[in-house]
């Protein structure tokens, strides 16, 4: 008998330890568990001409018009202060950012995309990914730009992660990079973009600043093939237009509440 009873007590004692202990965790789970909004990340290109998506007018900087703009990112990462953070007051400046890395938003994001964002010369809006995020202040979402390797190879953008299309004194163009770097897109707004509620932020590629230091005058056609290329393996003479091009790609990119 009282072999049964320590039997029957030391079984009460794990069963009660385990329940204790789940339910703890979930308490834990609930405690930590933050609020979260829809929202969906889209891109888009501006430039000196340009105005609204899809209004059919050329974006004319330093001598190039440019008539399409095409770019493949992944590996997005959206950082974040969480709203409970700003609720508490807490000073922002000293504060490390979150990253969104289990919200379906980013998963989505985080795949390889290859957008369209200027063709034939309308400027135009493409989704990246739609999803829950958790709420607070997004400050930058970074991305590695995307070689897309399986392209088909007619396509403008096989091996190649960025390619714009235009004409320099009106001869055809094409610039072209095949690197995947990394990019920062910091938010233009300096208290960042706040999710709270359903929300829309897009991705900016700003031409002007992405041409800055360019002059496209002395682009030239070296093979006489009736295009000007620009972009790594080309047989024309233009690498150091790519080499600033390249270089300005960090600053050329930001991201804003839509």
């Amino acid at each position: 008998m009282n072999r049964t009873m320590k039997s029957f007590g030391k079984g009460f004692l794990i069963v009660s330890i385990a329940f204790t202990g789940w339910a703890c965790t979930e308490d834990q789970n609930d405690t930590f568990d933050e609020p979260n909004s829809s929202a969906t990340l889209s891109a888009t290109v501006v430039g000196e001409n340009a105005k609204s998506p899809a209004a059919n007018e050329r974006i004319i900087i330093n001598g190039l018009t440019t008539t399409d703009f095409h770019v493949g990112i992944k590996e997005v990462e959206m950082r974040y202060v969480a709203k409970a953070d700003i609720l508490a007051g807490i000073d922002l400046g000293s504060i490390s950012l979150n990253t969104s890395a289990n919200s379906s938003l980013q998963t989505e994001a985080s795949g390889e995309h290859t957008l369209v964002l200027m063709s034939s010369g309308d400027v135009q809006t493409e989704t990246v990914a739609q999803g829950n995020t958790p709420d607070g202040s997004y400050r930058e979402v970074d991305f590695r730009l995307f070689k897309d390797t399986e392209a088909d190879t007619t396509d403008f953008m096989h091996e190649r992660s960025l390619w714009i299309s235009g004409q320099i004194d009106g001869e055809n163009a094409s610039i072209w990079l095949d690197e995947e770097m990394m990019v920062t897109a910091e938010s233009d707004d300096e208290d960042g973009v706040m999710v709270d509620g359903e929300t829309a932020m897009e991705i900016v590629f700003d031409l002007n600043k992405l041409f800055e230091g360019v002059d496209f005058s002395t682009a030239v056609d070296s093979n006489n093939d009736g295009m000007i290329e620009i972009g790594p393996g080309s047989d024309d003479e233009n690498s150091a237009i790519q080499s600033q091009i390249e270089s300005n790609i960090s600053s050329a990119v930001s991201f804003r509440k839509k």
